[in-house]
């Protein structure tokens, strides 16, 4: 404090207005060379398991762009671009796992976020930085790729699925992806196809439904009858019933052929049609059997009439023939 006892307040205050401002000019340095050392440390730590070799490629350019670039360069923007890339970098590592799947949700999964990550390579490509160093142009190359493999993959799963509406949804989703990926011709004929068997999809889907329809208006009918005791009304809902068969066999033949799903509640419906064609069957074969022995007993009661009078007559042709001699 002695040593400041000779200093005035005049003095005082220029040497501080010095030394903070030494300090802050010091800062924008020091904030220049934190933010690089960020970005170089984040891309270079940045995992890259998607096999295409521009994605790697990708990760190695932004790493030596970063570092060949003084503090001063790297700015906000720079900061922009960079974490785009990363993001690109992740998104391709999920794209790897995700066409890898067996299961063709997971393709259709990555062929929506490879979709998104085409929107990142525009954004991309609004940065002077990213483009100066042709940046863009390898996750592009990567994507094009993807989108050409994906619409092959889906092609190809088409004729292997036996459901109509699966079929349907690759062929559409190999359209979609032919034309991200510049095969324009393909896209089309892909489209044609999808549009014709879903028109003829749609056309037995309203068949089936309609046969469905009546299949259960006959059904209901025929279950009003099933607790008579009247023999005519049995009769009635046993013919119904048969009616309603005959209708949810057509119904279910377009179903199977589709393998659509409606075919559960077709095969629900015609077990309960067979179930009530058999009690009404077993309920009418008591009538049946019961009619038939009346008409057994009147036949046998007539025939033996009529064996009574052949007799009668016979005996009264021996008595002519006796009265003659």
């Amino acid at each position: 404090m002695s040593g400041l006892r000779g200093i005035t307040l005049e003095e005082f205050t220029a040497w501080l207005f010095l030394i903070l401002l030494l300090i802050g000019s010091a800062m924008p340095a020091l904030a220049d060379e934190s933010q690089k050392k960020y970005l170089v440390e984040t891309t270079y730590d940045k995992p890259v398991t998607s096999n295409y070799e521009e994605i790697k490629l990708l990760k190695e350019t932004t790493l030596i762009t970063l570092e060949v670039m003084s503090p001063s360069d790297v700015t906000s923007a720079t900061e922009e671009w960079v974490k785009i890339v990363w993001k690109i970098i992740d998104a391709f590592n999920e794209l790897q796992t995700l066409s890898a799947s067996s299961d063709l949700s997971d393709h259709i999964s990555a062929l929506s976020k490879a979709q998104m990550i085409k929107s990142d390579l525009d954004k991309l490509k609004r940065y002077s930085q990213a483009n100066e160093n042709a940046i863009p142009v390898l996750p592009e190359i990567a994507l094009e790729r993807f989108f050409k493999d994906q619409g092959g993959y889906f092609e190809k799963k088409a004729t292997e699925e036996i459901r109509t509406t699966s079929r349907i949804e690759c062929l559409e989703q190999s359209k979609i992806a032919y034309h991200e990926g510049g095969k324009i011709s393909e896209s089309s004929m892909l489209d044609y196809e999808a549009k014709m068997l879903s028109m003829r999809y749609n056309w037995d889907m309203e068949i089936a439904d309609d046969e469905m329809s009546s299949a259960e208006y006959y059904l209901s009918k025929a279950e009003t009858c099933k607790d008579s005791s009247d023999f005519l009304t049995l009769i009635g809902g046993f013919m119904d019933a048969k009616r309603a068969s005959e209708h949810i066999e057509k119904a279910l033949k377009i179903y199977k052929r589709h393998e659509d799903d409606k075919m559960v509640s077709a095969i629900s419906i015609k077990q309960r049609i067979d179930a009530l064609v058999t009690d009404f069957g077993r309920k009418s074969g008591g009538y049946f059997v019961t009619i038939a022995g009346v008409f057994i007993w009147i036949a046998m009661y007539v025939l033996r009439s009529v064996g009574g009078w052949i007799e009668a007559i016979n005996d009264t042709r021996l008595g002519d023939e006796l009265i003659a001699v």
